[in-house]
């Protein structure tokens, strides 16, 4: 929440963010002892928003594996099929396999980079 060089806050920039989004600006808590500022991508403007973002301006760490499983959820709720017990169990399935919950890495995406 703070930036540790110059000691401002951030509060100011995400709330920007969420605004563009649509979405409301929150603040999580982890450990007991640190906050974080949470911006969720809820709804439709801000699914369409993020899409566009991520898929011009790729990320490049495995964050962008992540990005990938969540962006095949987030094109089944545009496409309101995210409820179909098929796809329930796509989104769970994606979701369990998510961050420290990876054990497949395909890093083909980094020769784009060349």
């Amino acid at each position: 929440m703070i930036d540790p060089f110059s000691d401002s806050n951030y509060g100011s920039s995400f709330l920007n963010i969420a605004e563009f989004l649509g979405s409301k600006l929150e603040v999580s808590q982890h450990n007991k002892d640190k906050n974080y500022y949470l911006v969720r991508g809820s709804n439709r403007k801000s699914l369409v928003i993020i899409l566009n973002y991520f898929n011009k301006y790729n990320l490049f760490s495995s964050k962008y594996l992540e990005y990938k499983d969540w962006e095949k959820t987030a094109l089944l709720l545009l496409a309101n099929k995210a409820y179909l017990k098929e796809n329930k169990d796509i989104i769970f399935d994606l979701k369990n396999s998510m961050n420290n919950k990876r054990t497949l890495f395909d890093w083909d995406h980094l020769n784009s980079l060349k």
